[in-house]
């Protein structure tokens, strides 16, 4: 009784682990041919098929209380094609490559 219910849960296990792989590629290129101004988070990280390394920059503008966040995407393949994308209130502004030199403008 106890083998068929490990063997199930090892299998669902393997199903699931899977298909989480196929929506997100961890090397794939960042194909900014897509984007659109106004996307959400969600939309861009779904049309780029790649999660975001991280959140590089936040901050709530003090007069239209709006949040301002820099959020970083990084070719595993090419560390130089590293990207920071901007969103307002959750709605992308405007994106750029990354450098060394400056930090993000918020």
């Amino acid at each position: 009784m106890t083998l068929k219910i490990t063997l199930k849960v090892l299998v669902l296990f393997v199903i699931i682990s899977f298909s989480s792989c196929a929506m997100f590629d961890p090397i794939a290129k960042v194909n900014l041919n897509s984007l659109k101004l106004g996307m959400t988070k969600e939309e861009v990280r779904a049309t780029i098929k790649k999660r975001p390394d991280n959140i590089i920059a936040a901050k709530r503008d003090a007069e239209t209380e709006n949040l301002i966040e820099v959020v970083q995407y990084t070719q595993e393949v090419d560390p130089v094609g590293t990207y920071w994308l901007y969103f307002e209130n959750n709605k992308l502004t405007k994106w750029e490559k990354a450098t060394i030199w400056r930090q993000p403008e918020i």
